[in-house]
């Protein structure tokens, strides 16, 4: 299944950079002592894949919440700072570029293509990060419906079991959620994490608890609408069928009334007189055909108008996505050097230091009328304002083509009920008769179409009948069809379930029984949360190994099933304060490598990334060799240096 892979890691800002060497897939290790920055170095991590890093957020102004809440001083008091990610997804690269404090990520793919994603769900007007990174890892996203909550699941649900951390209580063992509540940190949101992680068919399972609780209420809402229309109309005792007969029997009735006045009009008509209203109604017809032309010409120019403003907008989008590859590169390519040229970014062969105008050049005033990354990015919002303004006037252009076109039809439909009366006027004789035997024969008709006035209404209540009915068998019928495919989910889910609990305790138990806890049984409930032998209390210190081979039976897990859609990442920040001695961290640090070879399969023995940081004198010695990073707080080695 899918796998991750972090490259590289790099900040960068006004005041402070860092940028890591590469990682590899396998071990990676992280060294460094209590506020050296190995911590930081996963909050790079976690921002720049669309996490909530806190101490990362910006203070607002009289907030009393930002008095209270700790901040990281030399990140939030940085400008036009950023993180950027070289990430690999099932063996492609991109990469990852996230402003401090801001809500969107600009992804760039191999072929240099740049998309801008927002990570907030609620707060978006593109494309959702997560959705994009979660199709990528081949994972599919899902709603859950708690009660009247909706809950989108997220990459940052899936990172509360790849990442281990030090701030969240270990007895918890699912990374603490950034909005913690009652709803985020439920027992249905963590299996539903384990679940997705562990590629069982719960997704499925609940893609169609899902679709069943819709149908139940569409059911439950048609019902409703079909039991109030008929207490509306209580006495509907006939049907749609009958209805219609009459209709068409009256109907019958008027077309032979019809039939008889004409043939005796025209036993009685002058043609001299007929001649008159003829000639009016071709007057009337040609002043029409000129309206016709008039609107035509009148529509031309506006198509004219509507293709500048369509190529207007063609070129603002293509401002804004330069402007965008801009911001994506301006730090990264260093392009405003004075040894480049600003143009064609060629290497300048000076000649006498001066510019293309003839002056001399000074340095000091080289860059003055280029932008950085803040004003880039003011200009990208003020052009994405310009192409709304764009778009709302080809919208207008568009509803007035869209206004001549419906009034060409009514002169259109005008014109030709007036070339069929002419024809038919032709046809025809002016009326000398008995007035009295038409008029006779016009109360029929309207006597008649009067009757079929009230079959009309009539025949609009049992169309309404008809069809509340018609909605509510339907919704009935998708209800209990639903429901058979849920039935038959919700059995294979069940088994599965059971399944991943057989194999994640056969792992679980042999890693835990290894570990300093020394436990003699480990297995996990059908909450997947753990159960040591047998649930009786065990000291604090044996909870950093139960947590620690969770962790490890997850990654150890994905090894060995091709099912399992855990991307093979870990990132774990090695717990400073854990109650137990060094040699027992050491220990249960080093359990990684049983659990690899728990896997039993060769061919993906360094297929996954496993990310440790950890204190200077608590890195087992037999992972030296994988050591990447070296922070310490006594040496000045933090992760931040300055420019």
């Amino acid at each position: 299944m899918g796998s991750l892979v972090i490259r590289q890691v790099e900040y960068s800002g006004d005041k402070y950079y860092f940028k890591s060497p590469n990682f590899s897939k396998g071990i990676n290790v992280i060294k460094g002592d209590n506020g050296s920055g190995k911590t930081t170095l996963s909050f790079f991590i976690e921002y720049a894949l669309g996490g909530d890093i806190k101490v990362f957020k910006k203070p607002k102004k009289n907030s009393k919440k930002n008095k209270q809440q700790e901040k990281y001083k030399e990140i939030i008091e940085d400008t036009n700072n950023f993180i950027l990610l070289s990430i690999e997804i099932n063996g492609k690269l991109f990469l990852l570029k996230r402003f401090i404090d801001k809500n969107d990520i600009l992804v760039e793919d191999s072929n240099k293509k740049i998309e801008i994603y927002c990570v907030n769900r609620q707060h978006c007007q593109t494309k959702v990060f997560s959705d994009w990174f979660l199709d990528e890892l081949g994972i599919e996203r899902f709603e859950l419906n708690l009660g009247t909550t909706s809950w989108y699941f997220n990459f940052n649900d899936l990172f509360r079991l790849l990442y281990y951390d030090q701030d969240t209580e270990l007895i918890k063992i699912y990374k603490k959620p950034s909005n913690n509540n009652f709803v985020s940190d439920s027992i249905i949101i963590r299996k539903s994490i384990f679940e997705t992680l562990m590629g069982t068919s719960s997704d499925e399972y609940f893609f169609k608890l899902n679709e069943l609780n819709n149908r139940k209420i569409e059911r439950q809402e048609a019902k409703i609408l079909f039991d109030e229309f008929l207490k509306l109309h209580p006495n509907l005792n006939s049907s749609l069928k009958v209805i219609e007969a009459e209709k068409e029997m009256l109907l019958i009735q008027i077309e032979k009334l019809a039939k008889s006045r004409l043939e005796y009009q025209k036993n009685h008509t002058k043609i001299d007189d007929k001649f008159k209203t003829i000639e009016e109604k071709k007057r009337k017809l040609i002043e029409l055909q000129l309206e016709v032309s008039k609107i035509t010409i009148e529509k031309n120019n506006m198509q004219i108008e509507k293709h500048k403003i369509e190529a207007l907008l063609r070129q603002e989008k293509d401002e804004i996505e330069s402007i965008t590859k801009t911001i994506f590169t301006h730090e990264k390519l260093n392009l405003f050097d004075f040894e480049i040229c600003p143009f064609c970014a060629s290497d300048i062969e000076k000649r006498d230091n001066r510019c293309i105008c003839g002056a001399i050049v000074k340095e000091n005033n080289y860059e003055k009328f280029l932008y950085d990354t803040s004003e880039y990015k003011e200009i990208l919002k003020h052009k994405n304002k310009s192409l709304e303004t764009i778009e709302l006037a080809l919208n207008s252009y568009q509803e007035e083509i869209l206004e001549i076109n419906n009034k060409l039809n009514e002169i259109q439909k005008k014109i030709t009920k007036l070339n069929k009366f002419i024809k038919e006027a032709i046809e025809t004789i002016e009326y000398q008769g008995n007035s009295q035997i038409i008029s006779n024969i016009d109360d029929k008709i309207l006597e008649i179409k009067n009757k079929l006035f009230e079959l009309d209404k009539q025949e609009k209540i049992y169309c309404q009948k008809e069809n509340y009915e018609k909605e509510y068998n339907k919704k009935d019928t998708i209800y209990k069809d639903t429901l058979n495919e849920f039935n038959i989910l919700e059995k294979e889910y069940k088994k599965n379930q059971k399944n991943i609990i057989k194999n994640f305790k056969s792992i679980y138990n042999e890693l835990m029984k290894k570990s300093s806890a020394k436990v003699k049984t480990a297995e996990i409930d059908e909450d997947y949360m753990p159960i040591i032998d047998g649930g009786i209390y065990r000291e604090k210190s044996a909870r950093v190994p139960i947590r620690m081979m969770y962790f490890y039976t997850l990654i150890s897990m994905a090894l060995k099933y091709n099912t399992i859609k855990h991307p093979k990442f870990l990132l774990m920040d090695t717990p400073e304060d854990s109650g137990i001695d060094e040699d027992n961290i050491e220990e249960n640090i080093a359990l990684f490598d049983m659990a690899i070879e728990l896997a039993q399969k060769n061919n993906n023995q360094y297929n996954y990334q496993f990310i440790l940081t950890t204190g200077l004198e608590k890195c087992p010695k037999k992972y030296e060799q994988y050591v990447k990073l070296n922070f310490n707080k006594k040496k000045g080695e933090f992760i931040l240096k300055r420019k």
